[in-house]
């Protein structure tokens, strides 16, 4: 899951393991341990691993009063 701010509203959205590019997660270091989990540990450009994730629609939207 990603957590994103923007603004006063913050949008949780999911990055499922199994809807990457299994390739493209391996040449960054991501490990996938299961179909909904991956480690991300030994990512070595964290900027390269966002950029790459496909997201899906946001879950939850929470806005500040």
């Amino acid at each position: 899951m990603l957590t994103l701010v923007i603004g006063e509203d913050v949008l949780i959205v999911p990055a499922e393991c199994n809807k990457q590019d299994s390739a493209q997660m391996t040449a960054l270091g991501v490990v996938q341990r299961s179909q909904h989990e991956c480690r991300i540990d030994k990512v070595a450009d964290p900027v390269a691993f966002f950029l790459a994730l496909k997201r899906s629609e946001p879950v939850s939207r929470m806005q500040k009063e």
